[in-house]
């Protein structure tokens, strides 16, 4: 294939209205009124008698932009018949921008289900509209214009009657069906395209030199796929390049569907110029828009081969790739002076009939729906503004100081574990859940948090919501430090969870914004070390704390860290404590907004302002959109069996190492008679496993996504973050086992300690490779949604699971049930896990739910696993 299938992209960009009135030509039938098309008549005077053209779309149909389109080609003197190719049924533009369309799932079955828009049921259409436009139009000479989805079947059914073709941004474009081609085909190539890369454009090339016909590749910079139907036409270099992408079809089709009557543009060697050409000097002898190159301005006349030349035309760029029989090369210079010439030429007499009416009517274009801040996009690939073009050391910053929020957060929710026993004499309350529960129900704010924070902040962006939830975190953490009964504790502790999740819930999306799919993996390791090793370390802190100056300077001393690192990050004071220190040049970056919607939409409005348009107002639906992202992540929860099942199994995985966690304090000080701060450095047996898979989890991830992807020869896919999974999460059993069977043989208090880090590292290989493939898969409009629901249902299970650790652990020891369950929990896993790796690994991201259905039946018998020791844990035993 010379070019990828349809992808979110098609579907971007902007609608062309004009200020000189509607579309003219007219909605028909065709083919006994089975098929809708569009009929775009010349004027009789221009007429280019039996030749037309067949206009073939894209993945939108028949809408404006394509009618206007057809209306220029018209005004060139072309018939012009725009054909329906989808029954009538188009890609619903709307609800993709919603994520409420699958383009794959359309292309198969259309918005119904059973109106496919495959090879077999496009092919009649095509076929039947040359034939009509042949026998009842009396069409001798026929070109065929092709834009993305449509390029595929100019190209497919060539030899069927086509005597010339344009094609532009084409997609899904099969290289056997390109080799047959028997005539001239044109190539409009965009900068910046994931379906027609540079890549497949070399492909192309190749193909089409083998050939042996007449053919035109021109690469357009600073536009992106679609920009020939669709682009912005206020952006100057978008609207530039869209016209010469139009001019460059008409001047193609003039070329290679001969007439007798006069040409647009003509290029030819022999006419002379008449006496006011020769007054204004050497031009190219027929009207072009302003700063139009034409080809013949380009390449010599014995070029055989393909030739690449650059120009900078003002502030505009232009590639052109150019492969022509007959062309002047004498005359260049002249021509390329005359077209700077014409940037400054404010009145152009002969302009031709391409309009005014749909490049100047700036003021008047709109979206696809009016001011809709969903169809705004970057100012090419290089735009600044975009959060992936930011200076290395600026992204890094911002990285580093988000995993520094979601540390202190994360610390919160066992730093207060060792203090426990504190806290019940404090308030004269006896209870052996009581630590337990002073960690989930901070836990159990976690999972409340990101269903609130992470569709605010795809609504309002992720900045606000870093500020506002710090803010709340902070002011509940000292609610805690100051509380005057058990109740209020427990109250205020739920609450500062719901607010210190919120970090927890937007690193990924943040991680989506700023850094590329490939380079992921290790900075997930970083923004990882707050949820994964707060947990580990804040006993450890907590401990020593709670022991020399009471449990309420715990709560005391995180409010004032987060409060600090809160200045560094969002208002950019320094810390005279740290002066020295590495944050300081973080200051320098104080965070700024991320998520792209938020930035364009701002970026719009300055714009407009400058202009003095009216603003786009992202409140004008912003309920609507609020809600949609509100049910998004129970949609993606119950309805994905991929984020379902990958969030099962971690879930449980996540709450086998806080029921871990919750034994510590009776193991260590009752069974070993630590004191409490040498109970929390018991601690870092965990920390250390879980920071040696850190630092392997970095390493390896994306350099097994790379070599996975030059196996296959193509893009990477999220799938290749699964193998570590597989290979590794057998840790989890064996140290669980380890752990229980040296606690209750009594052996030396290393012994255990060397256990949990075996479960330290397999939560790792468990947690993070689903973390990561969540944010590849739904990317950074949907990444805070799909980790929302992903650490929603674990948090859930890290909340009530250890409130039986205790009870087990005293009732039960280290009942040899407990350790035979807690290794054929993942047995099951070890005997797929090498078919589970194979097979999510060459699956697509839709056929991802093969890796979740390989694992179900671990998952299932894990939760069942979890119930049996919560029951038996509130049984007697003996």
């Amino acid at each position: 294939m010379t070019s990828y299938p349809p992808a979110q992209c098609c579907t971007v960009g902007f609608r062309h209205d004009s200020i000189r009135g509607t579309p003219q030509g007219k909605a028909i039938r065709i083919t006994g009124g089975k098929h809708e098309a569009y009929l775009a008549t010349p004027p009789p005077d221009k007429a280019k008698k039996s030749s037309a053209l067949l206009f073939l779309p894209d993945i939108m149909g028949i809408w404006q932009n394509s009618r206007l389109l057809a209306d220029e080609f018209a005004s060139n003197g072309y018939l012009t018949l725009l054909l329906d190719t989808f029954n009538g049924d188009p890609l619903p533009v709307k609800a993709v921008a919603n994520n409420e369309v699958d383009i794959f799932k359309w292309l198969t079955g259309g918005s119904t289900g059973d109106n496919p828009h495959n090879e077999p049921a496009v092919d009649p259409i095509v076929l039947n509209a040359i034939k009509v436009l042949k026998e009842e139009y009396g069409v001798n000479k026929l070109g065929a214009v092709g834009y993305c989805f449509g390029a595929k079947y100019l190209v497919r059914h060539w030899n069927a009657g086509i005597d010339a073709g344009y094609l532009a941004h084409p997609s899904f474009v099969d290289a056997g069906e390109l080799a047959a081609i028997n005539g001239p085909v044109s190539i409009a190539a965009a900068e910046t395209d994931h379906i027609f890369p540079d890549k497949k454009r070399h492909e192309t090339e190749d193909i089409l030199i083998k050939n042996g016909k007449q053919y035109q590749l021109t690469l357009y910079s600073k536009v992106a796929h679609g920009f020939a139907t669709r682009c912005d036409l206020s952006k100057r270099e978008q609207k530039w390049a869209k016209e010469q992408a139009f001019y460059q079809a008409i001047v193609w089709f003039d070329e290679h569907l001969p007439q007798n009557e006069p040409r647009v543009n003509s290029g030819s060697e022999n006419r002379r110029p008449t006496a006011e050409t020769q007054k204004r000097g050497p031009t190219t002898e027929a009207p072009r828009p302003r700063g139009f190159i034409p080809p013949t301005a380009v390449t010599g006349s014995r070029h055989r081969q393909s030739a690449a030349a650059a120009f900078n035309l003002g502030t505009l760029h232009l590639v052109i790739i150019n492969t022509m029989s007959s062309i002047q090369q004498d005359n260049a210079t002249p021509r390329l002076l005359e077209a700077k010439q014409d940037e400054t030429n404010q009145v152009r007499r002969d302009s031709p009939p391409i309009a005014e009416r749909q490049s100047d009517d700036i003021e008047t274009q709109r979206q696809f729906e009016k001011d809709d801040p969903d169809a705004l996009d970057w100012d090419g690939p290089e735009d600044p503004d975009n959060p992936m073009n930011w200076p290395p050391r600026k992204r890094t910053a911002h990285i580093v100081l988000i995993a520094l929020v979601q540390l202190v957060s994360n610390l919160a929710s066992t730093m207060f574990a060792p203090a426990g026993k504190l806290l019940m004499h404090n308030f004269d309350f006896s209870s052996r859940t009581l630590s337990s529960l002073s960690v989930s129900i901070y836990v159990l704010g976690f999972a409340i948090g990101p269903l609130i924070w992470a569709p605010l902040s795809e609504v309002y962006g992720r900045f606000p919501i870093y500020i506002i939830s710090t803010i709340i975190f902070v002011g509940f953490v000292l609610g805690c430090a100051f509380s005057t009964s058990l109740a209020m504790f427990m109250v205020f502790r739920l609450l500062s969870g719901c607010g210190g999740a919120a970090s927890l819930a937007l690193s990924g999306g943040t991680l989506a914004d700023l850094v590329p799919r490939q380079q992921r993996g290790k900075w997930m390791a970083l923004i990882a070390i707050g949820p994964i090793m707060g947990p580990t370390i804040g006993p450890v802190v907590g401990g020593f704390v709670g022991q020399n100056i009471g449990w309420r300077w715990v709560f005391r001393l995180m409010a004032i860290c987060v409060s600090r690192a809160l200045l560094v990050s969002f208002w950019n004071v320094g810390l005279r404590s740290l002066e020295i220190g590495a944050l300081i040049p973080l200051a320098a970056y104080s965070l700024r907004e991320t998520y792209a919607p938020v930035i364009l939409l701002q970026k719009e409005n300055k714009r407009r302002m400058s202009l003095g348009l009216p603003l786009v107002s992202a409140g004008r639906d912003v309920s609507a959109k609020l809600k949609r992202s509100i049910l998004r992540p129970f949609k993606l929860l119950f309805l994905s069996p991929v984020v379902l099942f990958l969030a099962l199994y971690a879930a449980f995985c996540f709450g086998l190492m806080f029921l871990l966690l919750t034994t510590f304090s009776n193991v260590f000080s009752g069974q070993y008679g630590f004191d409490m701060g040498i109970t929390g450095l018991c601690y870092l047996g965990i920390g250390v496993g879980t920071l040696g898979g850190l630092i392997a989890q970095g390493n390896f991830s994306d350099n097994i996504m790379r070599k996975r992807a030059e196996q296959r020869g193509g893009e990477p896919k999220p799938e290749d973050r699964i193998p570590l999974m597989a290979y590794l999460s057998w840790t989890i059993p064996v140290g669980m086992f380890w752990y229980g069977w040296s606690t209750d043989e009594k052996a030396h208090w290393i012994v255990p300690i060397i256990g949990s880090a075996f479960v330290g590292i397999g939560f790792i290989f468990v947690v993070m490779p689903s973390m990561i493939y969540l944010v590849d898969c739904f990317g950074p409009e949907a990444a805070a949604s799909a980790l929302a629901a992903h650490t929603v249902l674990r948090s859930v299970t890290a909340a009530f699971l250890p409130l039986a650790g205790p009870r087990i652990v005293i009732e039960l020891a280290a009942n040899i049930e407990i350790k035979l369950s807690s290794c054929a929990v993942n047995g099951i896993f070890l005997a797929h896990s090498s078919d589970t790796s194979t097979t999510a690994v060459e699956c697509s991201q839709v056929e991802a739910v093969v890796f979740a259905v390989c694992i179900e039946p671990e998952v299932t018998f894990a939760l069942l696993s979890a119930v049996f020791l919560i029951l038996r844990g509130s049984m007697p035993i003996r």
